[in-house]
């Protein structure tokens, strides 16, 4: 329970019934270029989008099931920054309350779907950078509305992996897990957005 999402604040960012009506849910500058990244122009309803404020030192990282690309996703509350989550970015993010959600808005995020084959995937596998516009818990889901600004080649982030902190084995990194974290790394300096 201690590192389990909690409403400490009456009030959501967005009201359950202002969600998106098709959600799909999930079970040093050396990196300045990872790779191909496209300006997305061929998404109805998902403009780029960025917050007055941006806040680099941390980025958010949604990974997700197969699934398009909508601008709006779900996350189990129970994956929600309850794993690979330093002590330290929980407790500035994990109380949940309205002060945080704001906070969460304001940071550069990595939208991605899991991995094809376990630590890596095919070139063609893209992942969004982008900000979250929104967040409203709705049952046992948190929703998530976002904007998505460039494509990122997944591949490319498997490859700098220890520079983005993703967690890894052998076989597996965070890319092939669903779940939200929060990571201090500024992607701005890793990966050139």
């Amino acid at each position: 329970m201690e590192n389990e999402i909690q409403t400490v604040a009456a009030g959501e960012i967005a009201n359950a019934s202002d969600a998106h009506q098709n959600i799909h849910t999930g079970s040093g500058d050396i990196y300045s270029n990872i790779g191909t990244i496209y300006q997305i122009t061929n998404y109805p309803g998902t403009e780029p989008y960025y917050p007055d404020e941006i806040d680099h030192r941390y980025y958010n990282l949604f990974v997700v099931e197969k699934q398009p690309f909508t601008g709006t996703l779900a996350i189990p509350k129970k994956l929600a920054l309850t794993e690979s989550i330093s002590s330290e970015v929980w407790k500035v993010f994990g109380k949940f309350g309205d002060k945080e959600r704001e906070a969460i808005c304001k940071l550069p995020s990595i939208f991605a779907t899991r991995n094809r084959n376990g630590r890596s995937t095919a070139e063609d596998h893209t992942a969004m950078y982008g900000f979250v516009k929104s967040m409203s818990i709705q049952g046992e889901l948190l929703v998530v509305k976002y904007s998505m600004n460039r494509e990122v080649v997944q591949q490319e982030l498997n490859k700098i992996e220890d520079a983005l902190q993703l967690e890894y084995a052998p076989d597996t990194n965070e890319l092939d897990r669903v779940h939200w974290t929060i990571k201090e790394v500024n992607l701005r300096k890793i990966i050139g957005l």
